[in-house]
């Protein structure tokens, strides 16, 4: 935790979680293996959800594997969970989640920390509007917006909007990218998914329901 009470690392993402889906992010019981068997065991499954092409399992376990902050990649697994969560229909409390601890882990302080909070605030509000906990979501963005605020002294409404307006993080055509440049830098093309195919199916729906 920061010394402004801000959670991080496995608290971070699983403070507003239900627990069933805790135990879903954490695959049951607590493993009784070291971390370092639990990690590579979870690579395996990663593998096998890849090769099924079951995205939503792919993105289960790499939101698993980013919570295990001994292990030195787990930051891959958090740029890749966040990749993916944006390219396949998850639900929009799984997008602000995986959001706020990839802020969380960034710090707000990161050239692409207040990008991070804009998208989630923009997903929050799009993605499965019908989505029985979308205000949680909602609220959740909200709070991603105030600890970018804080953390960078922006203390009044007129500070901080001249702060969006002058970042340009109304614009998802000037936010956007800097996010995905910043997920592509830290996987630094070690994807454990067939992310290409992801991309493909996505373009192809999109102009399918264009035609």
């Amino acid at each position: 935790m920061t010394t402004d009470g801000t959670p991080t690392g496995t608290q971070a993402t699983l403070q507003f979680f239900s627990k069933e889906e805790v135990d879903n992010l954490r695959g049951g019981d607590a493993p009784t293996r070291s971390e370092e068997e639990d990690w590579q065991a979870n690579r395996e499954e990663l593998v096998k959800a890849n090769e099924n092409r079951d995205w939503f399992e792919v993105l289960r376990i790499l939101v698993y594997l980013s919570n295990k902050d001994g292990i030195p990649e787990a930051y891959k697994a958090m740029a890749q969970a966040a990749w993916l969560v944006l390219k396949i229909p998850a639900p929009v409390t799984q997008v602000t989640l995986i959001y706020y601890n990839l802020l969380v882990s960034l710090t707000p302080k990161h050239p692409a920390g207040p990008a991070i909070a804009s998208l989630a605030n923009l997903m929050s509000r799009h993605r499965t509007p019908d989505h029985p906990d979308r205000e949680l979501a909602i609220n959740q963005a909200g709070q991603m917006l105030h600890y970018v605020a804080t953390t960078l002294d922006l203390d009044d409404q007129d500070a901080f909007q001249a702060f969006v307006e002058r970042e340009h993080l109304n614009d998802p055509d000037h936010f956007l990218p800097l996010v995905m440049e910043t997920l592509d830098a830290m996987i630094r093309g070690d994807w454990w998914f067939d992310h290409h195919l992801v991309q493909e199916a996505l373009e192809r729906d999109a102009t399918q329901q264009s035609a």
